[in-house]
């Protein structure tokens, strides 16, 4: 999985798992499928991601490049990471 020119992530997933993703992640793609493995594009925005860490537990957080950190004073690494973290999963 891996980010393409800040806008969308490309990924290489097993067929079978196809159908799920197209209907689950309304703005993806699918650029090639050979009957194993099928390789998509999935917009790089986070509701995207959102529902792609539902699915496969993990996936790049479009907040660490885009957001500006607003206030007085810029956070700590780890406060990034955790931000990111938190955006990304639903609470129990």
């Amino acid at each position: 999985m891996n980010v393409v020119d800040d806008t969308v992530v490309r990924m290489v997933i097993p067929s079978s798992d196809l159908q799920f993703l197209v209907g689950h992640i309304d703005r993806c793609e699918v650029l090639k499928d050979d009957g194993i493995n099928a390789e998509v594009v999935v917009y790089w925005g986070v509701p995207e991601m959102q529902r792609l860490v539902r699915v496969y537990g993990d996936a790049p957080n479009p907040m660490l490049k885009e957001y500006e950190w607003p206030g007085m004073f810029q956070p700590f690494a780890h406060q990034k990471v955790t931000a990111s973290f938190l955006s990304l999963r639903d609470r129990w």
